[in-house]
């Protein structure tokens, strides 16, 4: 048994040094044999243009080529000037047929240096920082939010409520006593507060006014004015009764949405305009 393996051992170190002899080439080339095939060097493309140079003749190869770069370039760049020069010339001319100043254009040095003069940049109209509609009826506010909404589905904005036309009074009464109504006037007299007896609205009457406003807010402060001094049971009430307003507002709209706000017909005459506060900010 270790005979055998003696020997088959030697049959397979002859057997690598014969294919390492390239004695069998037709059936296992040898390694780096294949590297050698005439056929590889048929595909060389342009071999006569391939030079091996030392180093100093590589050196001066090398500054030869920058050299013929960069008078390439120079060439190229002197015939941008020149190119310049002559759109400059004609501008100069048909400005001066015309009567009009000619239009700036780069110096030639600076289009070889590959600098730019920078155009001035298009005036833009800044948006508004809101836009609002006029004052609008209880009709008129439901149509214009229908027309908004089917324009711009997402569009948020806001209702603003208002009143205008209503008639208010700071009001003390109603009393059914005479006894009473002279005690609560000989109070506002000793207060020194002035007053007027009610005659103007059967529901009131009898009673006392002691102001009239067209606006509630301004009612209330007039109410909370009197109370520091001293009166006791006055109330704001209604003689007319205001009409209810609305006001649809948008806020920081953006120029592309504010031109197209603007533009929209609502219904009723109504449109969007920047809103009073901020025009005259």
């Amino acid at each position: 048994m270790l005979r055998a393996l003696v020997v088959l051992l030697l049959a397979a170190n002859l057997a690598v040094w014969a294919w390492t002899q390239n004695w069998l080439a037709p059936l296992m080339p040898a390694p780096g044999q294949g590297q050698r095939e005439p056929g590889r060097l048929a595909q060389q493309v342009r071999p006569e243009a391939l030079r091996v140079l030392a180093p100093q003749a590589a050196s001066a190869a090398l500054e030869q080529a920058v050299d013929q770069a960069a008078e390439r370039a120079a060439l190229a760049a002197s015939a941008a000037a020149s190119a310049a020069s002559a759109a400059a010339s004609a501008a100069s001319a048909n400005g001066a047929a015309s009567g009009a100043a000619p239009p700036a254009i780069a110096a030639p040095g600076a289009a070889s240096a590959g600098a730019t003069v920078p155009l001035p940049a298009p005036s833009v109209a800044a948006a508004p920082a809101c836009l609002e509609t006029a004052a609008l009826a209880s009709t008129e506010l439901a149509g214009a939010e229908r027309a908004l909404r089917a324009a711009q589905p997402r569009l948020r904005w806001a209702t603003l409520r208002q009143e205008r036309g209503g008639v208010f009074i700071v009001y003390m009464g109603r009393y059914t006593d005479p006894g009473q109504m002279q005690k609560k006037q000989e109070e506002l007299r000793r207060m020194g507060v002035a007053f007027e007896l009610m005659s103007d609205s059967p529901t009131l009457v009898p009673g006392l006014q002691l102001g009239r406003f067209t606006d509630r807010a301004a009612a209330n402060e007039s109410l909370a004015q009197l109370t520091k001094k001293g009166v006791r049971s006055a109330r704001v009430a209604t003689l007319v009764s205001p009409v209810p307003l609305a006001v649809l507002r948008v806020d920081q709209p953006g120029p592309a949405l504010a031109d197209q706000l603007q533009a929209m017909e609502l219904g009723a005459g109504a449109r969007f305009k920047p809103c009073a506060a901020a025009a005259k900010g």
